[in-house]
């Protein structure tokens, strides 16, 4: 009798026991392919909801760790912690990075005052925000603030050409044109403004923007901004005269508070060369010198203004959005200590957490289901050895080799685990779609109704304006069950070796065995 034909009418003879064991297989299996699908398909879903984020980082500090770390060095020391300012060199080495597509940084000014030119405010805005009820003021005007006549400008600079802004999406060149490299080298007065606030000046493309560069004394205790800004605290002024090269605009897609004054911030900012602004510093240097040298800096008191500048907006645009968290392990390898990549995967943190919660969940199910079987399977190869070990016995002695002998047990045993395997697979995934999403769909409506406003510290993409937004529904869209090949082979591989290692001591125990042995122990049984 061939070895296929012994294997088929053992199958049959123990109709009930081979069931049995199918049926465990099944359960256990399937258990092992809903964890491994689950698992597979939140890995899928982050890497679609990563691919789908504009590839925008920024560099911040890290304000919670540091202040942290500040708090625990005053008690030890007495002095106050300072935090390493990131330079324009490192900056330039981390936007080498291969991940890293163009990146640009700010040197900024607030020293900017106009008596005749005003800030773009679009109170329809608010109106929208609040249905009319409130009637809002710029609350960064300093003309409806403090009540004065000067309005003050914010200068920012820019190291790329083109503008990284532009090109990240953030704002549109509606008309004019970007910097030359030589406007950059040289600091030129040149600048780009919003087309809403030269309408809101009466300007246009090409012609001459005037602001007044005024140096007032340092801000010592509680002040009075109005005898702050006057003649009297004067102690440098100097006229720019710039030409607006470029006019840009923005549409704002969504209106919240935070995000309206950040677009209209936007709106009233005026992009120059970064070294035109960081020649202004020589003008504080001169202003303080003689009466205020204490609260300039080591650089500023040496002349190195470009060593004195507080860059900020530090922004990089890379080629893909999924390399966002290998670029931020290398930042972290090569900047200073708290500082730390921020990027806008807060846009989906909601289901982020939820498919963490379930990942822990499915991982300890996967580690339960996998030793459970493993344990099942030992016991009842056993059981099913003990029973039969009499028919072993018989084949043992007339003459049957021992290898032949396992070789027939463990085929049995592997044919039934495979079909077992694969009910189980097919279970597995039809359970693994309708409990998993039913469980992240739970917990988003949990957080819904729990969260709390959480306020991000630092230079975030969405202090800059930055924004991607995306519903739930939206989010649930992309997670997705299906099964791949790589998938299936591994779950093969791991349910296999599961049922070949809970063969193995019954095997072994086979091959130790006199054939005139098991017939004795059969007898006395």
């Amino acid at each position: 009798m061939s070895l296929c034909e012994r294997i088929f009418i053992s199958v049959m003879r123990h109709k009930l026991k081979s069931c049995l064991f199918i049926s465990l297989v099944m359960l256990m299996s399937g258990l092992i392919a809903t964890s491994m699908i689950v698992r597979s398909a939140i890995s899928s879903t982050d890497k679609a909801l990563r691919s789908r984020l504009p590839a925008v980082a920024t560099l911040r500090l890290d304000v919670e760790s540091f202040t942290q770390a500040q708090d625990d060095w005053f008690q030890q020391t007495g002095e106050w912690l300072y935090p390493e300012a990131i330079s324009s060199e490192m900056i330039r080495e981390l936007g080498s990075l291969p991940y890293v597509q163009m990146f640009d940084f700010s040197a900024t000014s607030d020293s900017f005052y106009s008596l005749s030119l005003k800030r773009f405010f679009d109170q329809h805005l608010f109106d929208e925000l609040f249905d009319g009820d409130h009637q809002i003021t710029d609350e960064h005007s300093y003309r409806q603030l403090w009540g004065v006549n000067l309005e003050r400008f914010t200068l920012r600079g820019v190291e790329n050409p083109r503008v990284l802004d532009i090109d990240s999406g953030l704002i549109d060149l509606v008309a004019g044109r970007t910097f030359t490299e030589e406007e950059m080298l040289h600091g030129e007065h040149v600048v780009l403004v919003s087309q809403p606030f030269l309408q809101a000046n009466e300007l246009n493309l090409g012609d001459v923007l005037t602001l007044d560069h005024r140096i007032f004394g340092p801000m010592i205790g509680d002040v009075n901004m109005v005898e702050y800004l006057s003649d009297e605290n004067l102690y440098l002024e100097e006229v720019f005269e710039f030409e607006i090269i470029g006019i840009f605009d923005r549409d704002i897609d969504e209106v919240d508070d935070f995000y309206v004054w950040s677009h209209i911030g936007i709106l009233n900012t005026v992009y120059v060369p970064n070294n035109l602004v960081i020649a202004t510093f020589e003008n504080l240097r001169k202003a303080w010198y003689e009466d205020h040298r204490e609260f300039l800096s080591d650089a500023l008191l040496s002349g190195n203004v470009e060593e004195a500048a507080d860059y900020s907006n530090i922004v990089f645009l890379l080629y893909d959005p999924l390399y966002l968290p290998i670029f931020s392990e290398a930042v972290q390898s090569k900047s200073p200590d708290f500082w730390i990549v921020a990027d806008l995967s807060n846009a989906y943190a909601n289901i982020a957490h939820a498919m963490l919660m379930i990942n822990d969940v499915f991982q300890l199910l996967f580690t339960i289901a996998t030793g459970a079987m493993l344990i099942f399977l030992t016991l009842i190869v056993s059981l099913f050895l003990r029973d039969r070990r009499q028919e072993i016995g018989i084949y043992l002695a007339l003459g049957e080799r021992k290898s032949k002998a396992v070789a027939q047990f463990l085929i049995e045993v592997t044919m039934l685990c495979l079909i077992g395997i694969t009910l189980g697979l097919l279970i597995g995934y039809k359970v693994s779609e309708v409990v998993s999403t039913a469980m992240i769909r739970t917990e988003l409506i949990r957080q819904e109704q729990t969260q709390h406003t959480t306020i991000m510290l630092g230079a975030t993409p969405e202090s800059m304006g930055f924004r991607h937004r995306m519903t739930h529904e939206e989010m649930l869209s992309l997670y997705d069950t299906s099964i791949d090949i790589s998938t299936v082979a591994l779950f093969y591989v791991i349910a296999i070796s599961t049922v070949l290692v809970a063969s193995i001591l019954p095997m072994i125990f086979i091959t130790k065995m006199h054939p005139k042995d098991t017939l004795i122990i059969t007898k006395g049984s």
